[in-house]
């Protein structure tokens, strides 16, 4: 297959040897998996202080994590929109919501100028 310029059927063709050469190993693993040595550790002692905090830090990195994903969502989001109305501007979490609302007003202004010019 060529470095550069592959048609669609040879990418097609060489993902399905791709495929194929994965499923062997996917394969053999499924069939020794019940063989492989389980370990049985020992169970912990833990003090209830301890279970507490890692409750509260398990509770904090969930909204943290939360955080982050609404954050990446708001600048995908205003990235995409800026993108399409051709507004050329940055966009980074302390701008998100304010290049989503100014690629908004640009589709409202434009979607306003091109019925109005319609119907004249």
């Amino acid at each position: 297959m060529p470095t550069i310029g592959a048609s669609n059927e040879e990418l097609d063709r060489a993902l399905v040897q791709i495929g194929e050469h994965n499923e062997y190993a996917r394969t053999r693993y499924r069939v020794v998996q019940d063989k492989l040595v389980r370990r049985h550790f020992r169970p912990l002692l833990v003090d209830r202080s301890t279970v507490e905090l890692g409750e509260r830090v398990e509770t904090r990195s969930a909204a943290a994590k939360e955080e982050r994903q609404k954050n990446t969502r708001a600048i995908n989001r205003a990235q995409r929109l800026v993108r399409e109305r051709g507004i050329n501007v940055r966009v980074n979490t302390k701008n998100a919501e304010r290049a989503t609302a100014a690629a908004e007003l640009v589709r409202e202004v434009y979607s306003d100028s091109t019925t109005t010019g319609a119907s004249e």
